[in-house]
């Protein structure tokens, strides 16, 4: 990744980030610049949650949510 400088680094690692960090920060800026009804659908996307269950004998066992992620 060297530039015109040839310094070696990236901009987010430079501003104290890890790659996963800059990438949410980055998709939720977009989200938050779009206009209607862009931006609705983009927020409903958003939202997703977990589910755990346990295998027995290589059976899934029933679902259990876990809430929402965000």
């Amino acid at each position: 990744m060297s530039g015109a400088t040839g310094v070696a680094t990236t901009f987010w690692r430079l501003a104290g980030m890890s790659y996963l960090q800059y990438v949410n920060k980055s998709a939720s800026t977009i989200r938050m610049a779009l206009k209607e009804p862009a931006k609705r659908k983009a927020l409903a996307l958003e939202n997703f949650g977990y589910h755990k269950s346990v295998w027995e004998a290589g059976v899934q066992g029933e679902k259990q949510a876990m809430g929402n992620a965000l």
